[in-house]
């Protein structure tokens, strides 16, 4: 039986041609500013700013995040976004401050 190189030489020799890439996040919003006081404010990011085509831009890391203007929205049953933080607890106490709400689910395990 074959065995699969998971190697950091093997990934990299492997990898397409958009494993280097910057990715974007387009989230579909029916209300732009709502949206926008959401972002700036309670989650803190930096707005790069609008562009022609109608969206606006939010830089993170290495990730573009760009709110889409759209009449009837859409309605996730995912998670559209996750943030990697060092302290989990300390971003959320930062966010708390900011007056961002989390609930807390029991999940089993």
């Amino acid at each position: 039986m074959a065995q699969l190189d998971t190697s950091s030489a093997s990934r990299t020799a492997q990898a397409g041609p958009l494993a280097q890439t910057t990715v974007s996040c387009i989230l579909p919003v029916k209300d732009m500013a709502r949206a926008r006081r959401f972002y700036e404010q309670s989650l803190g990011l930096v707005p790069e700013g609008a562009k022609p085509d109608g969206k606006f831009v939010y830089r993170v890391g290495a990730t573009e995040i760009a709110l889409f203007p759209r009449a009837e929205g859409t309605k996730a049953t995912h998670t559209a976004l996750s943030f990697r933080v060092d302290d989990i607890a300390a971003a959320v106490r930062a966010l708390e401050q900011r007056g961002v709400a989390f609930e807390d689910y029991d999940l089993p395990g």
